[in-house]
């Protein structure tokens, strides 16, 4: 595979893991190994069951209810603590031509992972594994956005922004749709 880079998409805006999941459709239909990390969630979603479809590895530190983003439980930092040494052990390996950190963000905004983390691990995938993709997904702060430093170190950054939404009208998350 020729060189690898590091993709942020991060915001307030609708869309963020459904642009990661659709680069790891198009990259195993070009016969891609590609792995997802999804941090904060835990369930059989339906970008979960159409990857398992298609041969898409997704492994999730999360757990399956709603949490207090600004008050987690601290049994969820250690499922956190466990994703990205995971995160770091498959760079080191270079087993897979795409690795997706899928809402790392969140897990930065809710202060269960550091800024320092997912530097290190932009840091490792540029060190360790020249040819690989690594996408990071998320959130964010409660304003939808991400440090510089990061921003900076990413070759491409799309800041998906929620101009207008359903959900604030009363509609509540639709299966197929928004899970």
């Amino acid at each position: 595979m020729e060189k690898g880079y590091v993709q942020v998409f991060y915001g307030d805006g609708r869309g963020k893991t459904s642009l990661a999941f659709g680069t790891a459709m198009r990259a195993v239909g070009r016969n891609l190994k590609v792995i997802i990390i999804q941090f904060m969630k835990k369930g059989k979603y339906g970008e979960i069951i159409s990857a398992e479809k298609l041969g898409i590895k997704v492994e999730q530190y999360g757990f399956d209810r709603l949490i207090d983003l600004y008050h987690p439980d601290p049994e969820l930092k250690k499922m956190i603590e466990k994703g990205i040494k995971r995160a770091e052990d498959i760079i080191k390996n270079t087993d897979y031509d795409l690795l997706i950190l899928d809402e790392i963000f969140v897990a930065m905004g809710s202060k269960l992972i550091s800024i320092s983390d997912i530097k290190n691990i932009i840091n490792l995938k540029k060190k360790h594994a020249v040819g690989m993709e690594l996408i990071l997904t998320g959130r964010g702060d409660e304003n939808g956005n991400i440090p510089e430093d990061i921003i900076s170190m990413a070759d491409l950054v799309s800041k998906i922004s929620m101009k207008k939404h359903y959900y604030n009208t009363g509609v509540i998350a639709r299966k197929g749709i928004e899970f």
